[in-house]
């Protein structure tokens, strides 16, 4: 099954976010973006590849800091578990991507990468899951 793209709904950490997948190429490499991160008040915007074989999405964006030359990542990678039918008598398919994420800073302090990623203490551990929607109207 290949990858759906356009504007998935995302969720990570107690926000619903917006996910953008488009220009994928026949090597499965495409562009993707995710809307503001209220922590960090800009957009993060990256790249990713795509396995259709195993269904596995790799894809990292990143936004600059307020820091001069720094910068905050996000490391994802998961799977798409088939879509499944809607109500709709269409036909129209559910698409879920599931998995885990990192953050990490390009020449940022532990103390304020943790902040820019939207957490107000250390948290207990540095792999976080996330997951992702999207209807297909067929």
């Amino acid at each position: 099954m290949p990858l759906v793209m356009g504007d998935w709904k995302l969720f990570i950490d107690k926000l619903q976010l917006t996910l953008n997948l488009n220009g994928m190429n026949n090597r499965g490499r495409f562009v993707c973006a995710i809307d503001r991160i209220p922590s960090l008040g800009r957009p993060l915007i990256g790249e990713g590849y795509w396995n259709d074989i195993s269904q596995q999405i790799y894809f990292t964006v990143a936004a600059e800091s307020d820091a001069p030359n720094s910068f905050v990542n996000y490391i994802f990678r998961g799977y798409q578990i088939e879509g499944v039918q809607t109500s709709d008598p269409a036909g129209d398919r559910l698409w879920t991507l599931t998995g885990i994420y990192d953050v990490s800073g390009i020449n940022l302090d532990l103390d304020d990468v943790l902040n820019l990623a939207g957490w107000d203490k250390f948290p207990r551990r540095q792999t976080f899951g996330w997951y992702a929607q999207i209807t297909e109207i067929i």
